[in-house]
């Protein structure tokens, strides 16, 4: 009888204790949300500017010549202002053997990074001896699809706090940067990168992701019989080259630009699918997503940080028809869209 009595104790304790631990990682993994957002308010007070979604770094050759690379994320220009000043010193100073983009040959990128991991993912310091560090931290773009190659589309960039090749101040947030999210997370995939999970996978060859059926369209790549995964069948007849319609990329490149490796948009709301127009690295919608219950964290550009529920409001009420794209003015997706736009007229926050 006391043997049961225990074993009653222990099954009534454990969900509580469960419970507990995540509750303290999840605060872990806030605190260090926040961390870079206070780093992005430090760059801009040596820069006088926001990083952009993407940057070029020059490197001398053995030969002497200058190596212009392209694909180097905001990320990396926050390693000074989050204790990764020797790393970063290292990858400027590295002298470059060939004109290559930033992949799995420079060390430099290699390993964990405590300060990118989030211990409540199982997946988060998974890392091969030769693969880039991951991210479970990635930065906002703002309530539009996301454009890989936006160098011309200035009506996009108008809307992002990070644009490619656009170096914006905190003033151009004008919707204020106590209501204006900054981070969010993502899931990452072990080794795999034949992973069908919602949390880190991508459904490519999606159609119509910019206009008012982009939303059925995403939402409905997702199992009917299993809402962790994607359907395997859906859309697999434009993706022959990659043999199956999904490719774990979420967070799995902390270096090498690709809005599905370091960014979200705000147009779906947390722990929904990520999309691609084609390829993993064209153009699509990445959701935020967390292995967190219920939700995810976001930081703000004022430094702050929250939980985010699944539930926040992501389709503004009364629309007549489905909600599309806007490049300017106020967002139809909702809290959550006004939370990504920097200069839509709103003020929401959840």
């Amino acid at each position: 009888m006391v043997i049961a009595i225990i074993g009653v104790l222990i099954a009534l304790l454990l969900p509580a204790v469960q419970a507990a631990r995540e509750a303290a990682r999840r605060t872990q993994c806030l605190n260090q949300m926040k961390n870079l957002a206070l780093a992005l308010q430090n760059y801009h007070d040596t820069y006088t500017a926001l990083p952009g979604g993407v940057h070029w770094i020059r490197f001398r050759l053995s030969s002497g010549t200058i190596d212009v690379q392209s694909g180097w994320v905001l990320q990396v220009f926050l390693f000074p202002f989050i204790e990764q000043q020797s790393r970063y010193d290292a990858l400027l100073n590295r002298v470059s053997g060939s004109s290559t983009y930033p992949y799995n040959s420079y060390t430099q990128m290699q390993g964990k990074i405590a300060v990118f991991g989030c211990p409540s993912d199982p997946n988060s310091f998974i890392v091969s001896t030769t693969a880039n560090s991951k991210t479970n931290y990635v930065f906002s773009k703002a309530d539009v699809v996301d454009n890989n190659i936006s160098f011309t589309d200035e009506s996009s960039k108008n809307r992002m706090p990070f644009p490619v090749g656009q170096f914006k101040g905190l003033e151009a947030i004008s919707d204020g940067t106590s209501n204006t999210i900054a981070w969010s997370e993502t899931g990452v995939p072990a080794l795999d990168w034949d992973d069908k999970s919602v949390k880190c996978s991508l459904a490519l060859g999606v159609t119509g992701l910019a206009g008012t059926s982009g939303l059925a369209n995403c939402l409905g790549v997702v199992s009917t019989s299993d809402p962790r995964i994607l359907n395997r069948t859906t859309y697999a007849s434009s993706n022959t080259g990659n043999a199956t319609e999904y490719t774990a990329r979420r967070g799995a490149n902390l270096y090498y630009y690709s809005g599905c490796y370091v960014s979200f948009v705000t147009m779906f709301p947390p722990n929904s699918p990520n999309c691609s127009s084609g390829t993993r690295d064209v153009w699509g919608h990445w959701s935020a997503n967390s292995f967190h219950p219920g939700g995810v964290n976001g930081a703000l550009f004022d430094g702050s940080g929250r939980f985010i529920n699944n539930s926040i409001e992501y389709v503004t009420p009364g629309l007549t028809t489905a909600p599309k794209q806007n490049l300017t003015g106020q967002s139809e997706y909702g809290i959550w869209g006004a939370m990504g736009s920097i200069n839509g007229g709103e003020s929401q926050t959840p």
